[in-house]
């Protein structure tokens, strides 16, 4: 199924099974809001879609999210009657129903498979191990979807699906990914980018959740570093490049935007979309900058009030303490904030982020870009709810093989993040399964990264953030028996007024909070630290395959020790004979040390060639059928063989007793050998390598590939 192992098969069945099992569990009004837009898209023409008021949950999604809720009325009409009738009737109240909720249930299970098989194709693509694989997993089961989607009802995971896909172009840059994007063309915010015959196909949810629009500047910095004005050439723009993506952007979004600006309804579709009347803050805080904001302003007014501190303090900020209603947002203290504020503060911080991305616009940089305007629009945003952690959660979750400081990142997010999610399920019988999917989730995966990242040598700085992240992750517990326990039995008590009600939403926002600030520190300091950029030269899955570790050379535990030759051997004795070589042992002057792979840059004419060759070979797999999987599995095979013929890592570093046996030819090299005198596998082997893929280079050089 879908290329999938045994075991991730049986973990899709299970994670299906569980979900259904929760499909009686407690829904939010999400749920009656987005029955109500199936209803809307179903029932109304175009031009009244955005200014029905029937119900109170009006369509202020964007206009593709509408289109996306119609596709969803087609299945809908092939019910019986009675049931179709009920599902998509325009009702001033909540419609309920086993029927209702069974259909809308199961929109959401099919919609995640964008997610799965998106995560599929992107671990499945990299020449990565395990940590790929856990990974997508982690991403694929993770408790945010379980929480946010399968029990309080949105479609996060479908929306998220649709981002990976566009990871996945940007990885691949492959004709497969063109095609599937192009079938998905109805969620494409950025259809495809052309650099002479080679593709990147960019697609994302962009304008099918305006939430998204936060995450753009990353895509337009990256096309535009990676194809208009590409690195080591200046500021010299290619205009080609930049026109093609200029016209997809717009023909999208004369699609998505084009009928109802047709219709004269821009100022209406603006208002619904950007409803600034809402407020700084939601009912319940997000666990962002504003949260700690705003009880820096509740304890200057109680020390105000109790110590007769004369402060200026404002009545409708005394007022805003204790409405708990959505709404504006008012500091009894501190200086109220605007959407002009958060829109600076957002902006000035993504520009900051993105300089990194200018610098060096590779894969891992453009990750940590979305993952940096991800956590600048939550952080800093207008109105942001708990449930926009899932932009810094996913993308976070690509970072975190890649080095200690991105794991350690990943998983002070994760716990706080989700932790900042279980308000939402606040009825008694979805604690257990929050907090225990959650914590099996948070074991397997941490644990399971923590033995495939490398851990760096520490030093004082890292020591003490690290001690520090401890120190507040133990904490967790404590909040949660608070929360969950204590501050219900007290309060039945009566030891706690009923006016202390908010206290255990607000300590939950503020702690989790804490940690964000802590995993968006790691992530700002991973890019500035930087990293070496891929070259420009070649395109992404050229470079996936010319810079993949060849299973055939030694690892960094299976390392050749060079030995001086004795005084007593001569090469005319030695009656082993190496196998002939392009290395430079058989040249007049020979090194000590095992030669280094060389690093090739082609010039344009050779690139033409070799993209040339490698979208002939491409082609002959298509045909061929099965060809790149097969290849694929032939490496793991290498690998598994290889592996099983090493010896042990005390034997292969060699602390005493190396053997030593000169090699026939010029003296001056010693290598370590079998007892047989020959070379050894891991030697034969890389001399065959590289020859082939010298001959290789030779051959598209010559023309004669």
């Amino acid at each position: 199924m879908l290329g999938l192992t045994k075991g991730q098969r049986d973990l899709f069945v299970a994670a299906t099974a569980l979900k259904v099992l929760l499909f009686p569990a407690y829904r939010s009004t999400d749920f009656e809001v987005h029955r109500n837009w199936l209803a809307i898209t179903h029932n109304l023409p175009l031009g009244q879609w955005y200014y029905d008021t029937t119900s109170e949950w009006t369509l202020d999604y964007p206009p593709f999210f509408a289109y996306f809720s119609y596709v969803l009325t087609l299945p809908a009409k092939l019910l019986p009657k009675h049931y179709s009738e009920d599902l998509l009737q325009l009702s001033r109240v909540p419609v309920e129903g086993w029927a209702v909720v069974g259909y809308m249930r199961i929109s959401v299970l099919v919609t995640e498979v964008v997610l799965f098989w998106s995560l599929l194709r992107l671990s499945g693509s990299s020449y990565e191990s395990s940590p790929a694989k856990v990974v997508a997993l982690a991403i694929a089961f993770h408790p945010g979807f379980l929480i946010l989607d399968a029990i309080h009802f949105q479609y996060n995971g479908f929306l998220f699906g649709l981002m990976i896909w566009s990871l996945v172009g940007a990885k691949e840059a492959s004709r497969e990914a063109c095609l599937i994007l192009w079938l998905m063309r109805p969620t494409t915010y950025v259809r495809g980018v052309l650099r002479g015959s080679a593709q990147l196909q960019v697609s994302g949810p962009l304008i099918m959740l305006h939430i998204y629009v936060y995450l753009a500047p990353a895509w337009f910095i990256y096309l535009l570093r990676t194809y208009c004005i590409p690195p080591k050439t200046g500021l010299t723009l290619r205009l080609k490049p930049l026109v093609q993506i200029g016209t997809v952007v717009i023909g999208v979004t004369a699609v998505s935007l084009g009928p109802f600006l047709y219709l004269g309804q821009g100022q209406q579709l603006f208002a619904r979309l950007f409803p600034f009347t809402r407020g700084l803050m939601h009912a319940y805080w997000a666990p962002n900058a504003w949260a700690s904001v705003t009880l820096i302003d509740r304890i200057l007014l109680q020390a105000a009030k109790r110590f007769h501190v004369d402060l200026a303090v404002s009545s409708a900020g005394v007022a805003s303490t204790s409405r708990g209603l959505v709404g504006d947002t008012n500091f009894a203290v501190i200086p109220d904030i605007t959407p002009l504020h958060c829109f600076i503060l957002t902006g000035l911080t993504q520009v900051v982020q993105l300089v990194p991305l200018w610098q060096r616009p590779s894969y891992k940089a453009f990750l940590q870009a979305i993952a940096a305007c991800g956590f600048s629009s939550f952080m800093f945003g207008w109105h942001v709810h708990e449930k926009a952690v899932m932009l810094v959660l996913v993308p976070l979750s690509l970072l975190a093989a890649e080095d200690w400081n991105h794991y350690q990142a990943l998983v002070v997010a994760s716990v706080s993040g989700i932790i900042g999610l279980f308000p939402l399920l606040f009825k008694a019988a979805e604690t257990p399964v929050k907090m225990g999917y959650s914590f099996v989730w948070l074991v397997v995966v941490c644990g399971s990264l923590r033995f495939s990242v490398p851990k760096p040598t520490p030093t004082i700085p890292s020591h003490l953030l690290d001690n520090l992240q401890t120190l507040y992750l133990s904490t967790a517990p404590v909040l949660l028996l608070f929360t969950s326990v204590l501050h219900p039995v007290l309060s039945l008590s009566g030891h706690i007024p009923p006016s202390m009600e908010f206290l255990p939403l607000m300590l939950t926002s503020v702690w989790c909070s804490l940690g964000l600030w802590i995993a968006w520190g790691r992530l700002n300091w991973g890019m500035w630290r930087g990293g070496e950029a891929l070259p420009e030269v070649l395109p992404h899955h050229a470079l996936r395959e010319s810079t993949m570790p060849s299973p055939l050379t030694p690892s960094s535990s299976q390392e050749i020790i060079p030995i001086s030759p004795p005084p007593y051997a001569s090469s005319s004795k030695s009656k082993s004979k190496p196998i002939a070589s392009t290395s430079t042992s058989t040249s007049a002057s020979i090194s000590t040390t095992l030669p280094q792979p060389a690093v090739f840059t082609p010039d344009s004419d050779l690139h033409h060639k070799i993209r040339t060759h490698q979208q002939e070979y491409d082609a002959k797999a298509e045909v061929q059928g099965g060809k790149r999987k097969a290849r694929r599995g032939a490496v793991e095979e290498e690998r598994d063989r290889a592996g099983k013929m090493s010896r042990n890592q005390m034997t292969e570093r060699m602390p005493y007793r190396p053997l030593r046996v000169h090699l026939d030819g010029p003296p001056g090299l010693e290598s370590r050998r079998g007892s047989s005198g020959k070379m050894t596998y891991w030697e034969v082997r890389t001399a065959k390598a590289e020859q082939q893929a010298r001959a290789k280079v030779g051959r598209i050089a010559s023309g004669r590939a």
